[in-house]
């Protein structure tokens, strides 16, 4: 099984986007109400940077009109 650390990812800006954590309830989040709240405010801290990386929303939406 491949972790963050074995993967072959050279990219010292990729490696920087990759995170991981741990919730008590395992892969079945929805069961248990503290892995849950955890889980969201991961969720919205992960939307609120994706979505505030203004160079990076540019970049894509540039990316998106070549293809269309």
């Amino acid at each position: 099984m491949l972790d963050l650390k074995a993967m072959p990812l050279l990219d010292a800006d990729v490696r920087k986007n990759l995170s991981a954590g741990f919730y008590p309830s395992g892969h079945m989040v929805y069961l248990d109400g503290g892995s849950r709240t955890a889980l969201k405010a991961d969720l919205a801290r992960l939307y609120d940077a994706a979505t505030t990386d203004h160079q990076a929303v540019a970049r894509i939406r540039m990316l998106q009109a070549r293809k269309a």
